[in-house]
């Protein structure tokens, strides 16, 4: 019995979490900023700037040390929460140092909503970008500017980062999920193929056992009862024991015949070198000599060539009827008939013996599988005036 294994969820990870990319993102932005503070705010002292220029630098250093380990492993939130807090101080104390540290939030903010779900992700930007209207604030002192310039534009920066960050969670989400069902698919193609092999075992096991009870059964019931009435006839009919014994020996040559076409994977044996018409003729001739049923066989050749397949499926369904003829049907006639119609060929075996009577056995049941897989249909009913009438209709 197969056992089915609830599989751990697949984390969710992206480009940036796989890569170095990150990695050399936030140092090109650091040594950047870092620049542009000491070099680009000559109005203002050195000292400020070289103290926003070190908390810039250190703000590159703690993602190093700390947040680099958030984007590779799982971590829980007060880890991320105590990192993102180390980050907003430490970015809080630049800006108010230099308001050029502002700039660092291009690569706090998308750093912020890589290592937070979206809303978490929104409410620390928030927070992230009303810290330069504050360090402003408290550098200068000038309300004014800071409601009516610097306020507005952080409303702008937290809208516009969080509606891009949307998007790039639906895409994320989105490209989950159709991994998800990319495996999905992987896996019901492995099943679909599993039932497509033990379905193809089944039917190949079907076709040998029908060919063989076709073919090597039938055989050696036939050499059976030739052997049995060669035994009744030794001591009162020496030349009539030696016939039966010539007939079970070519029998069972025959039989041997079938038995390595059938593991060549060949056709018929009788078929071989032989149209369809001969073969029935000569089937109904052994058949009469066998039992000492006269057989009557009307066997007309087609006007066409008939495929292999055809051809094979009427062999067995004639064998299998005189079979059951021998077996059952205590008939002192049989009559073997093979008519073609446009488009297709219609086999009829009928005796005047005791009639249908039982249920199916496995040679019926397994010609009536044989006929439907060539797309024909096999009908067994009383025949008129007694006995019984198999006809095999094939499309050919």
């Amino acid at each position: 019995m197969d056992v089915l294994v609830a599989q751990p969820p697949r984390p969710v990870t992206n480009a940036w979490q796989t890569t170095k990319l990150w990695d050399v993102y936030v140092a090109l932005a650091t040594v950047a900023v870092a620049v542009l503070v000491v070099v680009g705010e000559n109005a203002r002292p050195i000292e400020p700037r070289v103290g926003s220029a070190v908390t810039v630098l250190a703000i590159g250093a703690w993602y190093a040390v700390r947040g680099r380990r958030l984007l590779a492993e799982a971590h829980d939130s007060r880890a991320l929460w105590a990192f993102l807090g180390v980050m907003a101080v430490l970015y809080a104390v630049a800006t108010v140092l230099a308001s050029s540290a502002s700039f660092l939030s291009f690569a706090l903010i998308p750093l912020f909503f890589t290592l937070t779900d979206l809303r978490t992700g929104i409410i620390a930007v928030a927070g992230l970008n009303l810290i330069p209207p504050v360090a402003n604030l408290v550098r200068t002192g000038d309300l004014a500017e800071t409601l009516v310039v610097l306020v507005p534009i952080a409303i702008v920066i937290t809208v516009f980062s969080s509606v891009f960050a949307y998007w790039v969670h639906q895409i994320v989400r989105q490209s989950s999920e159709r991994a998800d069902l990319i495996e999905q698919l992987a896996a019901s193609r492995a099943e679909v193929a599993r039932l497509s092999r033990d379905a193809g075992v089944a039917a190949e096991r079907q076709r040998l056992s029908g060919e063989i009870h076709d073919t090597i059964a039938q055989g050696l019931s036939s050499v059976v009862m030739l052997v049995q009435a060669a035994e009744a006839d030794l001591d009162r009919d020496a030349g009539r024991a030696r016939h039966h014994l010539e007939m079970a020996g070519r029998t069972a040559r025959e039989g041997l015949a079938e038995a390595r076409a059938l593991v060549a994977g060949l056709s018929p044996a009788q078929l071989s070198g032989a149209s369809l018409a001969a073969v029935l003729t000569r089937l109904a001739e052994r058949f009469r000599e066998e039992t000492g049923i006269p057989v009557d066989a009307r066997t007309a050749a087609p006007p066409g060539p008939l495929p292999m397949t055809v051809e094979v499926v009427l062999l067995r369904a004639a064998q299998e009827g005189l079979a059951n003829v021998r077996k059952h049907a205590g008939a002192t006639a049989v009559t073997l008939e093979l008519a073609h119609r446009p488009g297709a060929a219609e086999l009829t075996v009928t005796d005047n013996g005791v009639g249908v009577a039982g249920a199916e056995g496995f040679g019926l049941t397994g010609m009536r599988a044989r006929v439907a897989d060539v797309g024909g249909t096999l009908r067994v009913e009383p025949a008129p005036g007694g006995g019984t009438r198999l006809t095999v209709l094939v499309p050919a």
